[in-house]
């Protein structure tokens, strides 16, 4: 009972604030699921280290990342109208759940250093923050890099990193950079660039790949979480166990 009610509440308010977008922002159609991903993606970011770090249990972690998943794809799919196939709406949705596994092992990964569960949190949420708006500070290191492949090895970092220029552009292929809030920001759009796994044919292939990458990025950092708690004597694993459960 402790685990569902702040994910019960967190879903409330998750709802509230997406048809909230869909209603203030009409007629996009594909620049508006582009924006309700972007408010998805936020929430994650923002709801799974919380919910981590205030002690629920991975399943329900889980439950919630899922619910999450199943509201946006039915916001999405209303607000749509058809402009956006189920499929890839489907799709984004998978590669979306892999991002908060990977959320969850940032959370962890914070806690094997010995941080306090408020502490891990708040380090995991800032990390996910910075991936989802790399975008707005990486223009000086592109224009740093000397060397063309050196430009590229940090374009290619930022897009990779960022679940949801990969969720729109990649999957979605959107080209969410090109849209009209990003062209101005970023310098990338004026480069070679390709949105991960873009080469690859097909949309299920496509969307795997990308899911199973980050999918392993999140199991790498839950074992390097229990690694570090075991060196450091399981403080990190205790400071998830022993933080004020919700509720």
């Amino acid at each position: 009972m402790s685990d569902i009610r702040p994910a019960s509440a967190l879903l409330g308010v998750y709802l509230v604030v997406l048809v909230a977008t869909a209603v203030l922002l009409p007629g996009l159609e594909r620049r508006l699921v582009l924006c309700l991903l972007a408010v998805e993606s936020i929430a994650l970011a923002a709801s799974v280290p919380f919910l981590i770090g205030r002690g629920a249990r991975r399943r329900s972690v889980a439950l919630f990342a899922f619910a999450v998943a199943l509201i946006s794809l039915v916001v999405s799919a209303a607000v749509a109208r058809g402009a956006v196939p189920l499929g890839p709406l489907a799709w984004a949705q998978l590669f979306l759940l892999s991002f908060a596994f990977v959320l969850t092992g940032l959370t962890v990964a914070f806690a094997g250093l010995g941080r306090r569960g408020t502490t891990a949190q708040l380090g995991a949420t800032l990390v996910a923050f910075a991936m989802l708006g790399n975008v707005f500070f990486a223009n000086p290191f592109v224009e740093l890099a000397r060397a063309e492949w050196a430009k590229m090895l940090v374009i290619d970092a930022t897009l990779w990193s960022n679940p949801w220029l990969i969720a729109g552009g990649t999957i979605l292929e959107a080209d969410p950079l090109r849209s009209r809030g990003l062209y101005a920001w970023s310098v990338i759009i004026y480069y070679a660039f390709a949105y991960p796994g873009a080469g690859i044919a097909g949309l299920a292939a496509r969307s795997l790949y990308v899911s199973v990458l980050y999918g392993a990025a999140g199991l790498m950092l839950h074992v390097l979480g229990r690694i570090l708690a075991c060196l450091g004597g399981r403080r990190g694993v205790s400071a998830l166990n022993s933080a004020p459960k919700s509720g």
